[in-house]
């Protein structure tokens, strides 16, 4: 299963796909700090309330217009589900021809 991340300026929105089912999702508020931990027990909680379990995670990955969430939400990941998550950002290949000026100005949450 995917895990995708998008990190909002209000909401930390988290969906999991089975192939290309949605079979869950919730969110988290951006506004509160947390720790890698606290990303990690509150991930893993969510999660288990669908009945998923860490290890049916297989991969990640997140979009972020908050550059502060992602040091711990990148490491709560690798800590609790031992995966690397890719990190959309400018000069990921996603396929998508951007039609800008200056594609490096485009949101991530606005790629994906």
């Amino acid at each position: 299963m995917l895990l995708a991340v998008d990190i909002g300026n209000t909401n930390i929105k988290f969906a999991v796909f089975d192939g290309k089912e949605i079979v869950a999702t919730f969110r988290l508020t951006t506004d509160m700090p947390r720790t890698s931990d606290e990303f990690g027990v509150s991930i893993k909680s969510l999660l288990a309330s669908d009945d998923i379990q860490p290890l049916d995670i297989h991969a990640a990955i997140i979009a972020s217009v908050v550059p502060n969430a992602m040091h711990s939400l990148n490491n709560a990941l690798v800590k609790f589900f031992h995966i690397q998550p890719i990190i959309v950002g400018p000069g990921t290949k996603t396929g998508i021809k951007l039609v800008k000026t200056n594609p490096n100005e485009v949101g991530s949450d606005r790629m994906v």
